[in-house]
Formats: structure tokens, C-alpha cells, sequence
């Protein structure tokens, strides 16, 4: 799956309140990092939780009108293993949509977006960066994640809790 076409496919599946979204794809995110190292931490498999956290990491993208596929393409290498956790860029993400709430309302500012752009593209080196191969890999998490979703929306099971929906 090619990465626009990925960010595209994620807004049919993106069932959230329009009020809140920034807050509510920057609190999604930090779960899915946090069931990725878990799951890293216990030798258990992070593929599904990868394109968890590519979803909201997209979600993200959407809501501050960003170009997914270009966030991809700034990653400057494929760390080996993602040896740096992401939880220091994720919370600073945190803080400035915390500050957007406080200050902002519904505005951002050119300043701002950028930080968050910079915070996401290492989350999304982070996540990349568990896979073997991440040049063949990223496309088929992608792929799965919107096929699981997909069969979710369809089924009425796309809210709730739990991986097996």
C-alpha cells in the first residue's frame, strides 16, 4: 500500500469527536507507543501494534495537514531494532497540544505545527525502526492495519477495546 493512499484510507476509519481530535490522536498515540514497547519488553509481536501506531501518527498528520508520505521520506535512517524510544518526542507533543487547549482554541500556530511535524517524523523512525526490513515492511503494516479496520467499521466493532474485534 502506497503511504498517500494509506493516509487517505485512515480518515474513512477515523470515528472520533471532530471537537477533540488533536487530543484525541496524540492520547491515541501515546497508548500505542507505550503497547509497543510493551510488547517489545515481553518478546511478543509488534507488527499489529506498529500499524496501530502508524494510524495515529497519520491521524495526526490529517489533523495538522500534513503529508504523511513526506513525514515517511524525512526519516533520514533506519535505526536498527528503533533503538531510541519515542516517548520524549511524544510527550512534547503533548505539551504543546495541551498549550494549543489552554491558549490557542482551535488555532495553531506555523510555529507549533512545526515542532509537532519534527516530534512526529522521529515517532515514525521510532516505529519503522522495528522492522527488519522497513523499505518492503512499512507498506504491508500499512496494509494491514486498514484491512483490520476496514472489516472493524464494517462489522461495528471499530469502537471498544481489545485486538480481537
Amino acid at each position: 500500500m502506497k503511504i498517500e493512499e494509506y493516509q487517505e484510507a485512515t480518515k474513512v476509519t477515523a470515528m472520533y469527536p471532530r471537537v477533540k481530535a488533536l487530543e484525541y490522536v496524540t492520547l491515541g498515540l501515546i497508548g500505542e507507543l507505550a503497547e509497543i514497547e510493551e510488547k517489545i519488553e515481553t518478546d511478543n509481536e509488534v507488527f499489529y501494534e506498529l500499524g496501530d501506531a502508524c494510524w495515529y501518527i497519520s491521524q495526526l498528520c490529517n489533523e495538522l495537514n500534513f503529508s504523511l508520505e513526506e513525514v515517511f521520506n524525512e526519516i533520514k535512517e533506519f535505526p536498527a531494532g528503533g533503538e531510541m524510544s519515542p516517548f520524549h518526542e511524544i510527550c512534547l507533543i503533548a505539551n504543546i497540544v495541551k498549550k494549543v487547549c489552554r491558549d490557542e482554541s482551535d488555532n495553531i500556530s506555523e510555529d507549533k505545527k512545526e515542532k509537532i511535524r519534527g516530534y512526529i517524523i522521529k515517532a515514525l523512525d521510532f516505529v519503522v525502526g522495528q522492522l527488519e526490513d522497513p523499505e518492503e515492511s512499512f507498506s504491508k503494516v500499512l496494509q494491514s492495519n486498514i484491512d483490520k479496520l476496514s472489516s472493524r467499521k464494517e462489522r461495528g466493532a471499530i469502537k471498544g477495546d481489545g485486538d480481537n474485534r
